[in-house]
């Protein structure tokens, strides 16, 4: 409970094999319950019993497999959680791994690395190319928030490949 946060990405066991539920955590509450005060004889004090409820927003599934297609994330819910699901927080290479899923990139297709997630610094945040330059794209954000870094990252790696057309608009003050 003390490592989960509001806005984390989890997955929950499905009980479909090679299904996981996705969700967004909406809300944490803890609450000790006086009424059910147990004696910790140990330690001479008095420990209260804790409900901890997790209330997860469900967004999709993410299947092992669909086919030949291999990490696959769809935007329904193919089961429903059961009671006493295991459920773990998306980090490090399975965040990447997801977020792979989303992105649509494949084995074939050009991936291009923005850096990390601010949620878990361990995980890559990537694009797929082929498809990011399909029509147009934007890069936009706050004060300090890393547009210019994102934006000359990404043509560094847009000039790496064989065939690449770009045009980059600035807004000057």
């Amino acid at each position: 409970m003390r490592q989960l946060q509001v806005d984390r990405l989890v997955a929950l066991r499905s009980s479909l094999a090679g299904h996981k539920l996705i969700g967004v955590i909406h809300k944490i509450t803890r609450t000790a319950l006086e009424e059910a005060k147990v004696a910790d004889i140990e330690h001479a004090d008095e420990a209260y019993i804790e409900l901890n409820l997790v209330r997860i927003a469900l967004i999709g599934t993410l299947l092992d497999r669909d086919g030949s297609r291999e990490n696959v994330f769809r935007r329904t819910l193919e089961t429903v959680p059961e009671i006493d699901a295991g459920c773990f927080a998306l980090e490090g290479e399975r965040l990447t791994r997801f977020m792979g899923a989303i992105s649509e990139v494949t084995a074939g297709a050009q991936r291009l690395s923005l850096g990390a997630y601010t949620l878990d610094p361990n995980a890559e945040a990537y694009v797929n190319g082929n498809k990011l330059f399909q029509r147009h794209a934007l890069v936009v954000g706050s004060t300090g928030s890393g547009k210019s870094w994102t934006t000359a990252r990404l043509l560094e790696q847009v000039a790496e490949l064989k065939s690449a057309n770009a045009i980059v608009f600035r807004h000057a003050r």
